[in-house]
């Protein structure tokens, strides 16, 4: 009941949306798969949208892969550390994104850090579990865009950490090239390939 089709978690730009969710959940509910003896992989899950927005299923395996350190780390986060990642957040007083003055320079010094952790850790294969860092890339992905999400939005997308944290259990979340799953040899597995869009190259970790 709670792990069943989550709404994402957070947005960027090309991320998967709703349809996109529906659209995947229905294509593998309609392969009628042998879950229990299938690995499914998402190479490139950035939010992890397509793999939340599925029915809940007894998988073999499930993999979660990107090469964007700031995307895995955040999924790691809510894995193995949400309560203490949803903590941050409810001390957290929002009236500072109502205007420019006080919301700029917060963002700048959080994009910053952001920049920096990524640049440090784009190469790296073993995956981070860093609060902070998934804490401030949660904020900037609410505020950084045209329409700033409302303090109501933010805790509506706050509320499904939880549902999240349950479905990664049965998760493990690399950081490789998409290719190196596949070129896998694993006989029984589904890859949900989503690649990345033209002009967020950046985003997606990828030169």
């Amino acid at each position: 009941f709670y792990t069943d089709e989550i709404s994402p978690l957070y947005t960027i730009v090309g991320s998967k949306n709703h349809t996109m969710q529906k659209v995947t959940a229905r294509a593998v509910n309609d392969m009628k798969l042998d879950t229990e003896s299938t690995t499914l992989i998402d190479a490139c899950c950035a939010t992890g949208a397509l793999y939340f927005g599925l029915k809940t299923y007894n998988w073999k395996e499930v993999i979660l892969n990107d090469l964007n350190p700031l995307r895995t780390n955040f999924l790691n986060v809510i894995k193995n550390k949400p309560i203490k990642l949803i903590a941050k957040l409810l001390e957290t007083d929002f009236s500072f994104i109502s205007t420019p003055e006080t919301k700029n320079p917060v963002l700048q010094e959080y994009k910053s850090s952001l920049y920096d952790y990524e640049q440090k850790r784009k190469r790296y294969h073993k995956v981070d579990c860093n609060v902070d860092i998934a804490y401030k890339m949660f904020i900037v992905q609410c505020i950084d865009k045209k329409h700033i999400e409302s303090e109501h939005e933010i805790m509506k997308r706050i509320a499904r950490f939880l549902p999240a944290h349950l479905k990664l259990q049965n998760a493990i979340i690399t950081q490789e090239d998409a290719i190196t799953y596949l070129k896998s040899e694993t006989a029984d597995k589904l890859v949900l390939l989503d690649v990345p869009y033209i002009a967020s190259e950046s985003t997606c970790g990828i030169s």
